[in-house]
């Protein structure tokens, strides 16, 4: 049952913020945000001090 409140928790998030749930997500991890689409979209997630950036392309955050 666990596991399927789990999921719910899932599909509720992803469609309600538009990210992507990494595997074995629980409802307080850091979820991915997506790829920026622009350059300047790129430069403003590097100035983010919201976000746990990788790179460019990989950032994490608190939903």
């Amino acid at each position: 049952m666990n596991e399927i409140l789990r999921l719910v928790d899932a599909h509720w998030v992803n469609a309600k913020h538009q990210v992507a749930l990494p595997a074995n997500w629980r409802p307080d991890d850091r979820v991915i945000v997506p790829t920026p689409k622009t350059v300047d979209e790129a430069r403003a997630r590097l100035e983010d001090r919201s976000l746990e950036v990788f790179d460019r392309y990989l950032a994490k955050k608190t939903r």
